[in-house]
This record gives structure tokens, C-alpha cells and sequence, in this order.
């Protein structure tokens, strides 16, 4: 009775608290937010506030214990840290001028394996200063007095995030036993809630000594409990052979002796034998997989002593032994079960994955590959040179060596749609349908002279705009760079008035039968023409650069995987020896990949933030900036070779040879972000001058294309043309094998 009076009384003094928040059970922001509308309530109308935790640290480490911060800002509204190193408790608050205010509270060795109980009081909130008392395994260790106030939480209670050191983002490197915030009350409240008896609290105590006394006594009075029930059943027997050696006892002597292994008195199945000591027999050892004394034996559970399943479910333990489940799903083994927690520690199960793929006959679609998990088996795409999928099944794929005949010019090559259909191109430096190819000399896509194809296509006539007959070419748009595209001209079909430059809108604005990009003085007024724009792109197909700048991207819309991407480039003046080229897989103006050509070797002028070297020859770079659009990329772009943080070098040109003046030349683009494919081949009109072969690397995994220029101006970029692909070409696999042997080798 006196000691449930103790604990009513104790739970009364508990219950004082306005509220106290069990910080580790905020499990969504539901709760989270209930909780800081409380806790703003009481900085506002309560004196204390009492942060209370139960840790265990291993030596010199420590971390955030708890903290109110801004989700916005990370502002700390109230922060308490662990300072193991310095044995130190940091209190970090943000004062009600807007500053961060911090306080040292000394503490003894908090990190020592051994587990520590913390209460710190905020105390004074309404009054003109704040104080800290920081008491330590119920002992006050350290206090702070005539400190600023702290601040008001915002009114906007999903604002504060509540963060303790059972999360990983504190960086608590222990473990964190609860964390308690008790709104109001008093210290010998808090201590209640922590088993700390301050003075004034003597109920408390009472209660943990009583309780500790009871358990004690109840511990000591089972052990009695258990000898006193051996010490029966042993006077037990010893009554019952004292019994049977009166009733075996006659005047004239005694019958001969009876065994006193029968009846058996040991265990079912264990073998008894007889003896002079007492009680007169010894039993054998146990059957093998129970434990005892040979009298008394009980089962022993193998399956949780030793664990000698695959799996811990799989384990079946039996009345003398256990048994191992077949093997889950996806993986063979023999049986296993046996008897004795030495026999499963020394056999174990063995379940080895099965490879499907091999096992299986028709696991996967034919001509599909087959990829074997831990457990099971997927399917992928078809193998190369065949189409399909797993549904409709791989068929061969068409290709050009399979045809009959060749349906091509000699100046072009067999092409395999993807749809299927074959088609035919014409190679670098000619134009035309593919079946008939003419001479293109500026690689503009448009032969010098018309060529007499059967379909009319546009690519077999030449460009021209005659003085007197205006008209409108309505079948240009069909081979622009969509996603270029800012605006129509009117094209006709005569003969090409740049034959040597790239103009493939041929404008003639002054009508001497000379184009504008050929022509010194495009307007016909005696001055040679001066460009005030640093861009002039020409509906997508033709873009032209026309002043000097920093590096610049003109970049299309689409986001593309894998693409084939090709286009001519003239660097239409001798004055100037920078950069031109083209780039793909651009994903911001920080990622992207960039081919870029310098003409000749050139320290850049600004040394700050590093010196950049260009040298002269065709390179395939990746961008990866940290620092993004800015001095620090700028001089990466400009520099040959990596730089750190910024750009990765991938391939450069081993002739080291710049670009030629008032030249045009061809690039051919392959790539495909599924498996880091990319190859760069480059042509000057139908020779092909430099070939990066197959460069792996997947730092961009596709996306947008377009044109790049560094320090260059005048340069033209014409018969721009992408197609869609994700086919991996055959050389890819070729390149791996040898990566593959020479790794082995």
C-alpha cells in the first residue's frame, strides 16, 4: 500500500508538465508540426523548458543531440551538441536580435561506452535574462547565467524541422536511447522522468529503491523456489529407498538385493548403471541432440544455437535433431539434418544460384540475351543483328551485305532505317538521292549541277536564285535541324551562286549572282559588308557566326539518346585562328560534350584563374563544370588536356593539325548514352582526315545538340542533319573484346 501511495504521488508531479514530447516517436510531418506549435507556445507563455536524453558514446565522439532549424535557411532556432573530444555541451541559439549565440557547458567524459543521462534546463524565458543548467547522471555539472533571450519560432509551424541524433544527418555516432522535451515544470520533475532523485524529491527515490529492493527479493526468492523443488524431489527418492529396504527387511534376514536400475529411472533410451555411491545408479549421457543430466533430458534447439540453414526461416527444429527446407526458389542443394549443435556448426547448408540461362532451354526469347540473377533470370533486348523484343520475338535484322544487289551510286553507301527499310545515302563531298550522286564541292548538300534522278528530290538540284523568277522552295524544309528552325526564305532551283562556300539559303541581296557569304560586299554599296550580329541562324539547316566573342553555344530543343549527327562547317575568313567545332549530349550550359578544332597553338590572354595552352588539332572534350558558366570554364574549354572539377579530355587528334582557311569540312557524329559509344569522323570534301575511333565514357547520358565557337568569327555551319538511332554498331563490340583481353593480359 505505502509504496503504490509513493507512485500515485510520484505520477502526480510528473503529470505537472505542461507536456512533454517523446522527440524519437515524430514520425511524419504531421506530428512534427504539432509538436512545434507546442513548443513555440511554451517559449512564449512558460518559464522552463527541459531537454532530457539517455545515450550511449563510444570514446571521443559526438554529434548533434537536438535541434529546431528553418527548413528554408537551416537557421538554428536551439541547437544542443555533444563536444566528447573537449568534454563540452555546445548550446548554439539564434538571440531575439537575429544573431547566433553560443554557450560552452562544461560536462565530465560523456563518451566512455558506458551509457549517460543529460537534462539541460532553458530557464528565465519570461524574464529579462535566459539561464542553462546542464545536469549530468543527476549531478549538476556546469550552468550559464544573465543570457541573452532567445527568439520566437516562426507562427508558421512547418517551417521548424525537429532533428535529434537518432538520425543519421546529425552525425550522432553512438546510439541514442530517447530524447524528451518536458514544456514547464521543475527540475526535481524532470529529474522524475529520468530516475534522478534532486532533493525535494524524496518519493522518487523511494520508488526506485523499492522497486530495485523487489526485484531483487523476487529474483532470490525463484532461486530458492528452483533448489528447494530439487531438494523435494531428491528426498523424494531417498524416502522411496528407504521404504523399499523395510519392506525387503524380515527377521531373519534380507531377500536379496533388488537393481536399482529398475525399473529404469533414467531418461527414455539412456542407459542406467549401478553404483555403491547414492542413490545406488548413474545414468548415461543423452541421446545426441538433447542436453542433461541423463535423468532429466530436454530437447536442444539447433536451429537457433547454431543456425545451419541457408536461410534462418528454412530451419526446422525436431523433438532430437533439426531439418533444413529445400533450397529457396532459384538455387539447388543437397538435404541436410542431423542431431547436436556441434553437428549444425560443422555442417552448414550450401545453396548455389542456378543459372537459368544455361538450365533453361527457351528461358528467353530466341536470339534475345539472357541475363542470370542471384535467384532468377531477366530477359534483355535482342542480340546484335537482330530486332525485336520479347514479345513479338528477334528476328535477323536487314542489313546491306544481305541484299542481292547494290541499289547505290558508287559515290554512296546502303543505309539501314529503323524501321527496317534500306535506303541510300550519298558519301561525303557528293549529293543527291543516294541511287544517283553528284559532285558537292562545299558540302552544303546540293550537288554543283542538277542531276537527272527520277523522284525529283530536292538534294538532286542545284541552288539557285534566278534575278527575274523568284519562287519558293516548299520541299527545303523537310532536311532542316528541327528545333533550329527561327524563320522561312525563298529558295529556287538553278545553279549554286557559292560554289565553294557554304550558302545553302543562297541569298544574293545586291543581285550580282554572287551569294551573300561569298560576297565582299553583299549589298552592293561599295563598302565591304560589316556583321553587328554575333548570330544568323537560317532555318535550322544554316547557322553563321559573324562576330568575335567568349565561347558560345547555339543549341536546339530536342533531348536525344542515341543520334547520328552530321553537318559542314567553313571558317569563312584568314583573320583568326580559334575554335570551332559542334557539341551533343548537352544537358546544361555545365554539362554537355563539345568537339572543338583550334588552328594554331596560343596561350590564352587571361592568365587568372589559371593559364590555359590551346594546341592546334581536332578534340573530343567532356564538360563537367562545378564552377559553371564562367572564368574558371572558360579557360578549361580554351585549355588542351583536363582540368580538374571542369573538363575531361577524352581524345585529341594525334596529327596535331589546325583547320585550313575558307575550308569546309564534314563531321560525322555517332553516339549512343546507353553504353558510352562515341566516335567522331571528320572529312575534308571526300577524303576523310581524322577518325577519333571508339571513345567510351557515359558522363552524359544523351541529350540536345548544337554548334560551339571560342574566339572564332565567320564561321558557317550548313546542312545540319540528325537521325535518331540507339542501335549499337558492330565496332562497339569489337573495341570491348580487345579492352576485355587486354585487361587479361
Amino acid at each position: 500500500t505505502d509504496t503504490r501511495c509513493i507512485i500515485c504521488a510520484s505520477l502526480k508531479k510528473i503529470f505537472f508538465f505542461n507536456y512533454v514530447i517523446d522527440v524519437l516517436s515524430l514520425e511524419d510531418v504531421k506530428q512534427t508540426v504539432a509538436a512545434v506549435e507546442k513548443i513555440s507556445l511554451a517559449l512564449k507563455t512558460l518559464s522552463d523548458v527541459y531537454v532530457m536524453s539517455s545515450f550511449r558514446l563510444p570514446p571521443k565522439l559526438g554529434g548533434v543531440l537536438l535541434g529546431l532549424y528553418n527548413k528554408q535557411d537551416n537557421k538554428k532556432y536551439l541547437e544542443v551538441a555533444i563536444m566528447s573530444k573537449i568534454n563540452k555541451v555546445l548550446v548554439r541559439y539564434v538571440r531575439e536580435d537575429g544573431k547566433l549565440h553560443t554557450v560552452n557547458l562544461q560536462s565530465p567524459n560523456l563518451a566512455d561506452g558506458r551509457s549517460q543521462s543529460v537534462i539541460l534546463r532553458v530557464g528565465g524565458l519570461r524574464r529579462e535574462y535566459l539561464s542553462l543548467e546542464l545536469y549530468v547522471n543527476c549531478r549538476l555539472a556546469d550552468s550559464a547565467q544573465r543570457l541573452p533571450l532567445l527568439v520566437s519560432l516562426p507562427r508558421d509551424a512547418e517551417l521548424v524541422e525537429i532533428r535529434n541524433g537518432h538520425k543519421a544527418y546529425t552525425r550522432m555516432q553512438g546510439s541514442v536511447e530517447y530524447i524528451k522535451l518536458a514544456l514547464g515544470g521543475t527540475v526535481a520533475q524532470a529529474g522524475a522522468l529520468t530516475d534522478c532523485p534532486f532533493q525535494g524529491d524524496a518519493s522518487s527515490y523511494n520508488i526506485g529503491d523499492h522497486t530495485k529492493a523487489l526485484i531483487g527479493q523476487l529474483i532470490i526468492f525463484n532461486q530458492i523456489l528452483g533448489e528447494l523443488r530439487e531438494d523435494i524431489r531428491e528426498q523424494v527418492k531417498e524416502m522411496s529407498l528407504i521404504r523399499n529396504a523395510i519392506l525387503e527387511c524380515q527377521m531373519c534376514g534380507f531377500h536379496e538385493p533388488r537393481s536399482r536400475c529398475q525399473p529404469n529411472p533414467c531418461f527414455n533410451g539412456v542407459g542406467c548403471m549401478e553404483t555403491f555411491d547414492f542413490p545406488g545408479y548413474r545414468c548415461g549421457p543423452c541421446p545426441e541432440g538433447m542436453i542433461g543430466n541423463g535423468t532429466h533430458c530436454q530437447d536442444i534447439d539447433e536451429c537457433s544455437e547454431a543456425q545451419p540453414c541457408y536461410t534462418p526461416g528454412a530451419c526446422v527444429n525436431t523433438a532430437k535433431g533439426f531439418t533444413c527446407e529445400p533450397c529457396p526458389p532459384g538455387f539447388w542443394g543437397p538435404p541436410l539434418s542431423g542431431f547436436g549443435v556441434e553437428y549444425a556448426k560443422s555442417h552448414r547448408q550450401e545453396c548455389s544460384d542456378i543459372d537459368e540461362c544455361l538450365d533453361l532451354a527457351n528461358a528467353c526469347t530466341p536470339n534475345s540475351i539472357c541475363i542470370n540473377t542471384i535467384g532468377s533470370y531477366r530477359c534483355g533486348q535482342c542480340k546484335v543483328g537482330y530486332v525485336g523484343n520479347q514479345t513479338a520475338g528477334c528476328s535477323p535484322r536487314k542489313s546491306c551485305a544481305t541484299l542481292s544487289f547494290n541499289p547505290c551510286d558508287t559515290n554512296a553507301h546502303c543505309v539501314i532505317q529503323r524501321n527496317g527499310d534500306v535506303t541510300c545515302a550519298c558519301n561525303v563531298g557528293w549529293a543527291g538521292n543516294g541511287h544517283t550522286c553528284g559532285k558537292d564541292t562545299d558540302i552544303d548538300g546540293y550537288p554543283d549541277r542538277s542531276l537527272p534522278c527520277m523522284d525529283n528530290d530536292k538534294h538532286c538540284k542545284q541552288l539557285a536564285v534566278p534575278k527575274r523568277f523568284p519562287c519558293l522552295n516548299a520541299g527545303f524544309y523537310t532536311a532542316l535541324a528541327r528545333g533550329f528552325a527561327l524563320g522561312m526564305f525563298i529558295l529556287c532551283v538553278f545553279q549554286d551562286n557559292c560554289i565553294f562556300t557554304p550558302n545553302s539559303g543562297q541569298e544574293d541581296a545586291d543581285n550580282d549572282g554572287i551569294g551573300d557569304q561569298c560576297d565582299e560586299d553583299a549589298d552592293g554599296d561599295g563598302i565591304k559588308n560589316v556583321e553587328v550580329c554575333l548570330w544568323t541562324i537560317r532555318a535550322g539547316m544554316e547557322i553563321v557566326q559573324t562576330m568575335n566573342s567568349d565561347p558560345g553555344l547555339a543549341v536546339g530543343y530536342t533531348a536525344f539518346n542515341g543520334v547520328d549527327f552530321e553537318g559542314t562547317f567553313h571558317v569563312n575568313t584568314v583573320t583568326d585562328d580559334d575554335y570551332a567545332g559542334f557539341i551533343f549530349g548537352y544537358q546544361d550550359s555545365s554539362s554537355f560534350y563539345v568537339v572543338m578544332w583550334k588552328q594554331t597553338e596560343q596561350t590564352y590572354w587571361q592568365s587568372i584563374p589559371f593559364r590555359a595552352m590551346a594546341e592546334p588539332g581536332l578534340q573530343l572534350k567532356a564538360v563537367k563544370s562545378r564552377t559553371g558558366p564562367g572564368e574558371f570554364l572558360r579557360n578549361a574549354l580554351w585549355h588542351t588536356g583536363d582540368t580538374d572539377g571542369e573538363v575531361k579530355l577524352l581524345w585529341k587528334d594525334p596529327r596535331n593539325v589546325g583547320w585550313q582557311d575558307k575550308t569546309s569540312y564534314r563531321w560525322q557524329l555517332s553516339h549512343r548514352p546507353q553504353v558510352g559509344y562515341i566516335r567522331v569522323k571528320l572529312y575534308e570534301g571526300t577524303e576523310m582526315v581524322a577518325d577519333s575511333n571508339v571513345v567510351i565514357d557515359t558522363s552524359m547520358r544523351g541529350g540536345r545538340l548544337g554548334v560551339f565557337c571560342f574566339s572564332q568569327e565567320n564561321i558557317i555551319w550548313s546542312n545540319l542533319r540528325y537521325r535518331c538511332n540507339d542501335t549499337v554498331p558492330e565496332d562497339f563490340s569489337t573495341h570491348r573484346k580487345q579492352v576485355l583481353m587486354h585487361i587479361k593480359v
